[in-house]
């Protein structure tokens, strides 16, 4: 399994984006039974699940994905308040299935709303995180959301926000100050070619 979190910083906010791979589908043999797999949905047959190898969950592996807000000028954000926090990204009642938070690839490109996505702080820059959710397969054609998925991720640091190539330094410092309540602890860096805000 591979977990990434990270963000990236424009002129609206300040973002959270996650990346989440999982093992191979058939790392374990047992969980998915392979006999008469023509008499189960494609849910609960293992040729299924071992045709598209693994799941990605992600808002950076495909462009369209957005990530989701954790701060702006009216609702500043603090690192050390998320340990309280909890994010409830993409409900049902909003859901947009052109412009999503996360995008997924389960069993085929599906489509992934409801997230709760919640932050234990465990030591000084890292945290527990508790991601759930609710999964529509809509590579079947299946667009009501009747799966659910819950991942729990320990000891997770975070990679810092992406700054984009059209806002400057300068102009990233600045919106800090407006997005964060605690804009002097941020330093920016560069990081395999790209520029990032990090915790200093």
């Amino acid at each position: 399994m591979k977990f990434i979190w990270s963000g990236h910083i424009n002129e609206d906010g300040l973002w959270f984006d996650l990346y989440l791979e999982s093992a191979d589908y058939d790392e374990e043999n047992n969980e998915l039974d392979s006999q008469d797999d023509e008499a189960v949905s494609d849910w609960q047959a293992k040729i299924v699940w071992n045709n598209y190898h693994s799941c990605t969950l992600s808002s950076t592996y495909w462009e369209e994905a957005s990530g989701f807000q954790v701060g702006k000028e009216l609702n500043q954000f603090g690192i050390r308040q998320l340990g309280s926090k909890e994010y409830n990204v993409d409900p049902l009642s909003k859901y947009d299935f052109d412009n999503p938070s996360f995008n997924i690839y389960l069993l085929g490109h599906d489509s992934v709303a409801e997230h709760r996505i919640h932050f234990s702080e465990k030591e000084l820059k890292q945290f527990d995180i508790k991601w759930d959710g609710k999964i529509a397969l809509t590579y079947a054609g299946q667009y009501e959301f009747l799966h659910s998925f819950e991942a729990n991720l320990l000891n997770v640091s975070f990679q810092g926000f992406d700054i984009p190539e059209e806002v400057s330094d300068k102009r990233a410092l600045e919106l800090l100050e407006i997005f964060t309540v605690e804009s002097e602890i941020y330093t920016i860096s560069k990081i395999n070619g790209q520029r990032k805000v990090i915790i200093n």
